[in-house]
């Protein structure tokens, strides 16, 4: 169903007029879009998802190794010690024995023969290296 407004003006998805009788129809906002023709509001990017353009019909996903939140213009990077799956509204933690040394990172990996890391999480892109029954352990950072 199309909102008919004074002087024959018509409100198309992507905009949206939230006064009758308006005679310019106004854009959905970066963060928002509209969908359908006869909008009084505009819907918000649901959390996973951005829209940087006005007077948009859809949200874009964001890529893996990032997230948002709802009504977002962008995507953020997950940081180090920790990854994301496309679409995702926040990053996770990598486990301990893993790790993700980047920022945007979209996997964990395992952490190389001779090292762990027991830590979770933030501070899990250090694997802590022994050698034998060392008690000076030596930090390798990959």
């Amino acid at each position: 169903m199309t909102l008919f407004l004074a002087s024959l003006h018509f409100v198309f998805a992507g905009k949206y007029a939230d006064v009758t009788g308006l005679h310019a129809c106004k854009s959905c906002p970066t963060g928002y879009y509209g969908t359908s023709t006869g909008a009084t509001a505009c819907s918000s990017c649901g959390a996973g998802q951005f829209q940087n353009s006005q007077a948009q019909t859809s949200c874009k996903n964001c890529a893996a190794g990032k997230y948002s939140d709802v009504a977002a213009t962008t995507c953020a990077s997950c940081s180090k010690g920790q990854y994301s799956a496309a679409s995702a509204s926040s990053c996770t933690a990598c486990d301990a024995g893993r790790v993700s040394t980047s920022n945007g990172a979209t996997i964990c990996s395992s952490c190389i023969a001779g090292t762990y890391s027991a830590s979770v999480g933030l501070y899990s892109y250090i694997c802590i290296c022994y050698f034998h029954a060392s008690v000076n352990p030596r930090p390798y950072l990959g």
